[in-house]
């Protein structure tokens, strides 16, 4: 199966300096970044960056948890660095420099 586009992800990550690096691993790979440090409602920026997909750590899933469900009713992929029951889950620590590739296929495998 071939691997999915990305053009732009919104991430949601409790560490600013895992966020930068998190942006610039993706950007040099043609991936755009947006991310949020802290938990706040989100879904309006799912809607106007056009995410094509919505990465968040496990540590914010409970407290986000309307939102995401408003990600998932719009079919915007969630995935989640760490264990989250009910979503897909990427393990912690996050390989960066794979990190596009493996989206990519997560993305590819649930489409």
């Amino acid at each position: 199966m071939a691997d999915q586009e990305i053009k732009q992800i919104l991430l949601l990550h409790p560490i600013k300096f895992v966020c930068e690096s998190f942006k610039s691993f993706c950007e040099d790979e043609g991936v755009a970044v947006f991310y949020l440090e802290a938990p706040e409602p989100f879904l309006y920026l799912v809607k106007d960056l056009s995410a094509d997909a919505v990465v968040v750590h496990e540590s914010l899933v409970e407290e986000l948890h309307d939102d995401l469900e408003g990600v998932a009713i719009n079919k915007t992929p969630i995935v989640v660095i760490g264990n989250a029951e009910g979503h897909t889950c990427i393990s912690e620590p996050i390989n960066l420099s794979t990190i596009v590739a493996e989206l990519r296929q997560i993305l590819a495998s649930n489409s």
